[in-house]
């Protein structure tokens, strides 16, 4: 990676599991060794709606989530996509987001997989209508 941080094998194996459908979040964060250190993760039952929780205002994370929702069809038809968030808050100091910023592109490429990819600094870019109207595109 530019950054020169790459995922470990324990976050390579938790990110196959939610490409496998096993789990439904995977938070990541570049910890002060600048290794990638998981934060948090759950299993399906895990709602949309409490991913505010998880995202602190003043440092980024890397946010793994397989979004469900429903098209714009008639009638709609439900589907999901693996997204990945850059959340940067612009809160946060800037050598920590940095890292985060230099580093997207090179871990996406890693991990593989990731359907639709946003970088976001505020909730109101994380909301579940912004999401979805953007993975009808």
């Amino acid at each position: 990676m530019n950054t020169g941080i790459a995922p470990s094998q324990e976050v390579m194996d938790v990110y196959k599991q939610l490409k496998l459908g096993k789990l439904k979040i995977l938070i990541l964060k570049i910890n002060d060794k600048s290794e990638l250190e998981i934060t948090f993760q759950a299993d399906r039952s895990f709602d949309y709606k409490n991913i505010f929780e998880y995202l602190p205002t003043t440092e980024p994370r890397y946010v793994f989530y397989d979004f469900d929702y429903e098209t714009d069809e008639v009638p709609p038809r439900k589907t999901t996509k693996l997204i990945m968030m850059s959340w940067i808050p612009l809160t946060a100091p800037a050598k920590l987001r940095f890292p985060y910023s230099s580093g997207t592109n090179s871990l996406i490429q890693t991990l593989g997989a990731i359907q639709k990819h946003f970088q976001v600094d505020d909730f109101a870019g994380v909301d579940y209508d912004t999401i979805r109207k953007a993975c009808l595109k």
